[in-house]
């Protein structure tokens, strides 16, 4: 990161400057370096911004927004994971546990489109040709 490079220079000792950088370091080792970066980027286009900062304080200004976001997102994943999850739950428990119709709920389906059961794996030909007895007897 350019963050010095892009900031005014303050006085400060070697050591000062090593002990601040260290402690800024520690506090946001856990930052995503995505967001980190970002941060770091807004910052130094902040006006105002004369200086390295001080605290990692200064930068969680401009993280907190990014990990909101990122949270808000991962969030809204997990629901759809999870809505995507039970949809899939309920297909197969209506297709009987083994992937295929009963034959109560292939009767539902109309004549025309229990082909497409087969095809799809839904049904097997069997069921739909005692399906077809049943209808012709």
């Amino acid at each position: 990161m350019a963050l010095r490079s892009n900031t005014q220079v303050r006085n400060e000792s070697a050591a000062e400057a090593k002990t601040s950088f260290n402690t800024i370091r520690e506090q946001l080792a856990k930052v995503p370096a995505d967001i980190l970066g970002k941060a770091c980027d807004a910052y130094t286009r902040a006006p105002g911004t004369r200086f390295f900062p001080r605290s990692s304080g200064e930068l969680f200004a401009f993280i907190n927004p990014l990990i909101g976001e990122r949270t808000l997102i991962a969030n809204r994943l997990g629901k759809l994971a999870a809505v995507a999850e039970a949809a899939k739950a309920e297909a197969d428990r209506l297709k009987g546990g083994d992937g295929l119709y009963t034959l109560d709920e292939l009767r539902a389906i109309p004549h025309a489109m229990r082909a497409t059961t087969v095809i799809q794996g839904w049904a097997t030909q069997a069921m739909v040709d005692q399906l077809d007895a049943e209808a012709g007897a």
